[in-house]
Order: structure tokens, then sequence, then C-alpha cells
């Protein structure tokens, strides 16, 4: 593998799951939350939250924690944890359906200072009212410090395209970004009548077109190395794809988790996450060797398995 020349480099990366409940039921979220009967940890635990920020003391340089996964701010303990993430050195980055009073916004812009890096406030037309959302959003705008990056992101759907036109127009008139994902079923990306899509080309959420066609398996990626996932029971995912066998990692409770060495090939067939893409993990343009992706196949095994015994011995405990 030879890298290419002038590639951006990787921004040192995680995302935080403290929780992994939702006060909100969208018929389309890509975590199930509409799902009642889908089993969830709930919120991440004091022994789990506890393990997370030692590992956080011990990264070498400023990473970018971003807390996303279901809305993280329902976590009773979230400000104190952002307050100490900020304390080790690292910035703070945050997904959240909005719903947060304007007191509790205020708080974290206080909190955070310029150290929060961007808010991305998801519009969900069916769980709120319209009109107080677009005011809440002008609000933030002008209370939040003004290193912070903040966006209105929402899902294009068929039905919500009208309405989701007249917001943005609305945003913009006061001076708020707004940008558009694509509807992700199962794990591909919806492809929208041509209307649609000329419509919201210019506005998709970065990173989007990068892996929207792409074939990413055996391409190298600097996830598990630069950037992880921690769940809100203390395992560790190299990153979001639906085969968790090839992206297991570790529990940060039982001290199993060791981040790679160097980039390693993907696993799986596509990928479905701007995340990667848009702090430059993904080495586009290069290949792994048979060699390197049998190599890498067998040490997520050597991983996996011990992990699991161990997390049975834990459970048993």
């Amino acid at each position: 593998m030879t890298p290419l020349p002038n590639r951006p480099a990787p921004r040192p990366s995680l995302e935080w799951h403290l929780t992994d409940l939702c006060n909100y039921r969208c018929p389309y979220c890509c975590e199930s939350q509409q799902d009642r009967g889908k089993r969830r940890h709930g919120h991440a635990e004091n022994d789990t939250v506890a393990a997370t920020l030692k590992l956080l003391k011990k990264l070498p340089g400023s990473w970018q924690v971003k807390f996303s996964g279901a809305e993280e701010t329902i976590h009773p303990r979230f400000m104190q944890v952002c307050e100490r993430v900020i304390a080790c050195g690292h910035t703070i980055a945050l997904t959240t359906n909005f719903s947060p009073s304007r007191p509790k916004l205020e708080k974290l812009v206080r909190l955070c200072g310029p150290a929060l890096e961007f808010i991305n406030a998801s519009l969900h037309l069916g769980q709120v009212d319209m009109d107080k959302f677009i005011k809440k959003a002008v609000f933030f705008q002008g209370t939040k410090d003004p290193e912070t990056d903040f966006t209105v992101c929402a899902v294009v759907t068929k039905e919500n395209f009208t309405q989701l036109m007249a917001v943005r127009n609305r945003l913009r008139q006061n001076e708020v970004a707004m940008a558009f994902q694509v509807l992700k079923i199962g794990n591909e990306f919806t492809r929208y009548p041509e209307h649609i899509e000329r419509e919201i080309k210019d506005s998709l959420v970065g990173g989007t077109e990068s892996i929207r066609t792409w074939k990413s398996y055996g391409t190298p990626c600097h996830t598990g190395q630069l950037f992880f996932v921690v769940k809100p029971n203390g395992r560790i995912f190299r990153c979001f794809s639906k085969k968790p066998w090839y992206n297991y990692m570790g529990n940060i409770r039982q001290d199993s988790f060791k981040l790679y060495d160097g980039p390693r090939p993907c696993l799986v067939d596509e990928c479905t996450c701007v995340v990667p893409v848009n702090r430059n993990m993904i080495c586009f343009g290069e290949s792994s060797s048979a060699l390197a992706i049998m190599k890498h196949k067998a040490e997520c095994l050597l991983t996996r398995l011990p992990n699991l015994l161990r997390e049975v011995r834990y459970r048993g405990s």
C-alpha cells in the first residue's frame, strides 16, 4: 500500500454514545428509535463513563469527541461529562434533535466556549412545531460562540421535501445553515426523483456524494486507529458498519481495547456513514492486497473471541 501524496491528515476523533435512548420516534430513524420493542442498554453507567474519561486522558494530542447516536443530552451527566472532556484537552461536537431548552443550550455554550466545535441540530418535522424550532435555531445562532459551527440538518423524504424547502428559505433569511441527509433504508442510500435530487445536490451533508455509490471493500481506512465509537454498554467499535464482527475492538470497562497501529482494510462492501469521510479517515484511491485483507480478518477474529469470553465472565460476575 503506497499512500497518495497530498492527502489531508486525518482528524483524530471518536463518537461517544452516552445513551441509546431518544425522546423522539422518527419513522426513518437509523437507530430504530421508532421500534419500542428493540432491546436497549439505556444510559451509560458511571463505571463506563469513568473508564472512557480515563482513556481520553491517555489519548495523544487533541481529539474531537462527538456525542451522537441517540439524544445524548438526556443523559443526566451530559454537562458534567462535556466539562471533563474539555479538561482532558479535547473538543466537543454534538448531534442533537434540538429538544434541549434554551437555558440548557445557553449553559452548554457557557461551559464549552470555543471548545464546542459544532452542533448539528436535526429537524424532525413530525416531532416538533416547525415555527418554534426555527425560532430556537435563530436564537442559538446568536447565542453560540463565534468559533462554533451550527447547522440544521434534516432527512429528506418525498413526503417532507416541500416543507423542508420552505424551512431552508426561512433559515437562510436568518443566516442559519441547513444541510440535507439522504434517507437510508437498511444499508443503502435512497435515490429520489430527479427534481428532488437536483434541488438537494448542493446542500447535502458533507461527504455524502463521496460514498453514496462507492464500494469500500479493501480500501485502507484509519478508523480503529484515529477514530472509534464507544457504546453506552462500554463496547468499542471501529466504525458504524452493520458487520460488528469485523469492527468490534473490545470493551472499555474491561480494559480490553487497543487502538490499531495504522490503517486497516475496510471489510464491508459499502460505507454508509459520512463521519469517516469528513474526518479524512478513508484512503480513497488506495487498495489493500489480498494478504493484508486476510491478515486483518485474522486480527479481527483473534480480537473478537477473547473479548467475547471476557464479556461472558463480566456479565456473570
